[in-house]
């Protein structure tokens, strides 16, 4: 058993340790749009009409007005298939006006929050999404605005390639992730009434924001990376290690019932000692009978030997039936004694039996 245990554990060792096989260098194009309404979020952070919505029709960034200003939101883009280890030669986000807006100057900025795999904004509050947007990425791309713009009309980003770079090459960041794009003036830095709103999910299923990210691989590349290895390590050790407490725990299951096993032996055999010496008893009883009948016969032939036999044979009757009732009781205990044995001897192969069918189903998977 040791020895198949220490054959798994080398097996595993050596495929989680052998290297993934590379990615040759390529270049590729990834367009992806928000595709639910909980994947975009508008936060208006001061005003009478602050806010924080999932629900909205519309996201705005720059100067609504004296109630509302500090307009900012959120959009996330979800199975980013980029590698780690891509250079990401162009991106940016593209957004379809929903309304007209005038030639002032609008001056919003655009990061990404700065982790491996955002989550959606469902659930989240002001007090939430603020945590959110104070973890975004260092690099940050200013998008100065003062054209105005045409209710219906798609308008593109400038280049945000700095940004999108600054994720992919995040330690534990992997094909398919989503990532999280910020849109705001956070900082009231656009003119007072300038702004510029476009379509949310919620306003337009198809005029939703949208991602464009070109990408190149400079070279072949490896998708195990040293942090995964790591994880794979140590979830292998604590398998290991869960496996030699359940031995262990097995091992002295087995002491217990060999204990168990043993005193029954032992009881066993004393039964079985007195189950003799009770037959012994009821052979002599049955010789003393015979004896009893015959002088019984002796008697009859004398005068008033009748009513002496008749009290003779009810006594005898008597303690004949008093040693048989004896003996059905010893040999019903002694069958419960048998029985009890049989499950004691038979629980614990079942548990092992049990144990070693789990194991085996482990090594499996």
């Amino acid at each position: 058993m040791k020895r198949l245990i220490a054959a798994v554990v080398i097996l595993a060792l050596l495929m989680v340790m052998l290297p993934a096989q590379p990615v040759l260098a390529a270049d590729g194009v990834v367009e992806v749009q928000v595709g639910e309404g909980v994947d975009d979020c508008l936060r208006v952070i001061s005003g009478s009409s602050a806010q924080f919505s999932v629900v909205s029709p519309y996201m705005s960034v720059g100067h609504y007005g004296i109630d509302a200003y500090k307009f900012g939101n959120a959009q996330r883009y979800k199975n980013i298939e980029i590698h780690g280890g891509a250079d990401i030669l162009d991106a940016y986000i593209v957004v379809t006006a929903q309304l007209d807006s005038a030639g002032t100057d609008v001056e919003s900025y655009i990061s990404a929050e700065d982790v491996n795999n955002p989550g959606n904004f469902s659930g989240n509050t002001a007090t939430s999404f603020d945590k959110r947007y104070a973890n975004n990425t260092t690099a940050m791309v200013k998008w100065s605005d003062s054209s105005g713009w045409k209710k219906g009309e798609e308008y593109e980003s400038p280049d945000i390639s700095t940004v999108i770079q600054e994720i992919v090459d995040r330690p534990g960041w992997k094909s398919g992730n989503s990532v999280v794009i910020f849109w705001e003036d956070f900082g009231n830095d656009s003119d007072p009434s300038a702004c510029r709103i476009c379509y949310s999910y919620e306003g337009s299923h198809s005029r939703a924001a949208k991602l464009y990210i070109k990408y190149t691989y400079g070279g072949a590349y490896y998708e195990d990376e040293a942090g995964e290895l790591e994880t794979q390590i140590v979830e292998l050790e604590t398998q290991i290690s869960t496996l030699n407490t359940r031995m262990a725990e097995l091992g002295g299951m087995i002491v217990v019932f060999r204990g168990y096993v043993t005193d029954l032996g032992k009881e066993s055999g004393l039964l079985r000692g007195g189950y003799a010496s009770l037959h012994t008893k009821i052979a002599g009883f049955e010789a003393s009978l015979e004896y009893i009948k015959g002088a019984v016969a002796d008697l009859e032939t004398e005068t008033g030997a009748s009513s002496r036999l008749l009290m003779l044979e009810e006594r005898l009757g008597e303690q004949l039936e008093e040693r048989f009732t004896q003996l059905e009781e010893l040999e019903s205990k002694l069958s419960g004694k048998l029985t009890l044995l049989i499950w004691l001897v038979a629980l614990p192969l079942v548990l092992l039996i049990v144990v070693a069918g789990y194991g085996i189903r482990r090594r499996q998977r």
